[in-house]
Formats: structure tokens, C-alpha cells, sequence
């Protein structure tokens, strides 16, 4: 597989990501998000059966023009010479589309979703985005994480959506995470939220010997403490007891699903994101809301979206694999209905291909 590339600022935007201790509630004149079965009347919606919202970030920019082809429009070939998923038609079979209404069609590494497309499970929305006009992918995240191109406000869309709603389960621990080394800028504001890179292995540290000794030490040290602190403490002990509850390690998803593409593997780490999601989903813990980063979208040079272990198709046959391997999982037990998926990038690429084989920046998405 071809080693990631990008652009300088994409390729440094892990060490610019800023921490922000500012979050917090929204103003009231800032909207929130409401899903269709909530009720609002003079303060934060009611708990219920609200959608369990996953969030899918694909960071770098992702080609729409590749994800899902407009084979119909003669200008795509006219821009795109050499890296252009050809008409379903075509007599290459290794590149051509495989039709969705006429006009778009899946390239080859996307077609584990064609079924859940042609089932009325997945939409593909092109033409939308942020209507800024930055090309800069550390603005881009933020306006696209915050809900606004505002470059001062520094809640997510989804941390205010929590902060503004009741829990849909009272007493719930843990209403939502990101799977990932540090929280998303989406979810900032978020109450009962945290990040976690690896959730087969959650625990104190340390010896396991002496894992009780230390809980018990916990306890008791913050008993008395302030009531920020106090909480804290109890909250944490509680959260670790309910992630290590799941027993990641041992899980078996349903539904026929494997988390592996077409190689058998997981180069990026997104198939094993994706089960983790399943898992914590189908524990029905009262998570509402989980984040999975995915990168490497940030194609400026030798795209080539056919080749078998080529940055693009192996991108594409990971997102691909693990949104239907997700719903394979989720909906084994009768709980899709209940889940809502969106996967964004912060902008997506040029609709003219560059020197190098690839895309630059711009809003094909």
C-alpha cells in the first residue's frame, strides 16, 4: 500500500490541532439539532427513543467525484483523463461504474454498498458543503465541526446537540465518544463525553494485581472532596466499568459481518472503529452520539482510484466495507432503525485532474 500523501498542511495538521478547554453551552440563538420524534416545549427535549447519531469524519478532503461517479456528465471525462471511473458500459470491467439512477454509478471499491443504496438504507448527497470558500483544511474541519464558518466558536454541532437534550437514558454514564487519541472538535460541549484510542485494552495502568487496591483508593481519596472532583472520580470508575462490560476483545459481530476488506485487512484502522461502534450500540448503554475519524483523503498525487493497493481504493474499500459490515452488525439485532449515519469531509477535491494524477482542493463532493 502507497504511504499517505498529501499536502504540507494536511500532513502537519495533527500537530496544529488546537485543544480547546472553552466549551460549553451554546447561546440560545444558535440552533440545535432535533430529530424528528423529539418534542421541545420551553427548555431541553425530552428523553425517549432518539437516533443513536454516528459520525463517520473523513479528514483530507474526500473525492465525491470518485465515491460516487457522475458517469452521465461529459465534462467528468473531459477533466478527468486518466483517473475517471469509466461508464458502466465500459468494456473495462477493473474501472468501470456499476449504475445507481442513470447518471452516478459506484466505482468497483465502493460497491459494498450498493445493496444498502439500492435498499433505501443510504443516500449519497452531492452538491453540499460548507459554503465557504477556504481551501485550507485546518479552517475547513473547523467550520465544518463547529456547524458554521465561524472561526471563535469552538463547540460542535453534535457536543451542543448533547449539551441541549435530556439523556435518553436517565442515569446513563456515558452519552457519547470518539474513537480516536483525543475529542474531535464536534463533540466539544458535549456532557458525558471522552475519547478513547483503543477500546480493547481499557483499564487503570498498572499491574492488574492491584487494579482493586487502586479503585478502592479512588474512591475513598475524592469521597469528601470537592463536588467537581468527587464526581469525577466516581464518574470515571463508573465509565471503566462500563467499556470494560462490552469485553471488546471477545466480541463477535452479527450479521455476517467481518470488519476486514476485500485484502483482509484494516491498514487505517477504521474497520476496527467501526465494530467497536457496533459493540457499543448493541450494548445500549445510552451512548447517543460516537465520532470515527477516518484520514488519509487527501489524494493530490497518483489517485489512481483502480489500483488494487493504491491510496484511493483502499480508502474506498475500507469506508465501503465498514459502513455495510456496521449495518450488517447493527441491524442483526434490530437496531438500525434506531442509528443514524453521516459521513462528511471538510471539503472534497478540484473536478479537473492535476500533473501528478491526483486532485487538489475544492468542493467535488
Amino acid at each position: 500500500m502507497s504511504k499517505t500523501r498529501g499536502c504540507n498542511e494536511y500532513q502537519s495538521l495533527s500537530r496544529r490541532k488546537l485543544i480547546s478547554s472553552l466549551g460549553g453551552l451554546a447561546p440560545g440563538w444558535m440552533p440545535m439539532v432535533q430529530y424528528q420524534n423529539d418534542t421541545h416545549a420551553n427548555g431541553p427535549l425530552a428523553p425517549g427513543t432518539r437516533d443513536i447519531l454516528l459520525t463517520v469524519y473523513l479528514r483530507g478532503g474526500m473525492d465525491g467525484l470518485t465515491t460516487c461517479a457522475p458517469y452521465g456528465d461529459p465534462n467528468y471525462y473531459n477533466l478527468r483523463s486518466t483517473i475517471a471511473v469509466k461508464p458502466p458500459d465500459s468494456t473495462d470491467t477493473a474501472r468501470r461504474a456499476t449504475d445507481l439512477d442513470g447518471f452516478f454509478g459506484l466505482p468497483p471499491a465502493m460497491l459494498p454498498v450498493k445493496d444498502l443504496f439500492s435498499n433505501g438504507f443510504l443516500a449519497f448527497v452531492h452538491g453540499t458543503g460548507s459554503t465557504d470558500q477556504t481551501r485550507s483544511h485546518f479552517d475547513a474541519q473547523h467550520f465544518m465541526e463547529v456547524g458554521k464558518p465561524d472561526g471563535y466558536l469552538w463547540t460542535g454541532w453534535v457536543g451542543r446537540h448533547l449539551a441541549m437534550v435530556a439523556p435518553s437514558l436517565n442515569n446513563a454514564e456515558l452519552r457519547g465518544i470518539a474513537l480516536g487519541g483525543q475529542l474531535p472538535l464536534i463533540l466539544e460541549g458535549a456532557p458525558k463525553t471522552i475519547a478513547v484510542s483503543n477500546l480493547n485494552d481499557i483499564s487503570y495502568g498498572g499491574y492488574n494485581e492491584t487494579t482493586a487496591k487502586r479503585v478502592a483508593w479512588l474512591q475513598t481519596a475524592y469521597k469528601d472532596a470537592d463536588a467537581v472532583l468527587s464526581s469525577a472520580a466516581t464518574t470515571t470508575i463508573k465509565t471503566v466499568a462500563l467499556l470494560q462490560s462490552v469485553n471488546f476483545a471477545n466480541y463477535q459481530p452479527g450479521g455476517g459481518a467481518k470488519f476486514r476488506d476485500s485484502n483482509g485487512d484494516d491498514p487505517y484502522g477504521f474497520l476496527t472503529s467501526m465494530k467497536a461502534s457496533a459493540a457499543l450500540i448493541k450494548k445500549d448503554v445510552g451512548i447517543e452520539a460516537i465520532n470515527v475519524d477516518y484520514g488519509g483523503w487527501d489524494t493530490h498525487d497518483a489517485m489512481n482510484p483502480f489500483d488494487t493497493y493504491g491510496q484511493s481504493k483502499v480508502l474506498m474499500d475500507n469506508l465501503a466495507t465498514g459502513l455495510r459490515d456496521f449495518f450488517l452488525d447493527v441491524d442483526s439485532v434490530g437496531m438500525m432503525n434506531r442509528v443514524t449515519v453521516v459521513v462528511l469531509s471538510e471539503f472534497g477535491r478540484a473536478a479537473f485532474q492535476n500533473g501528478t494524477g491526483g486532485t487538489d482542493h475544492g468542493h467535488g463532493n
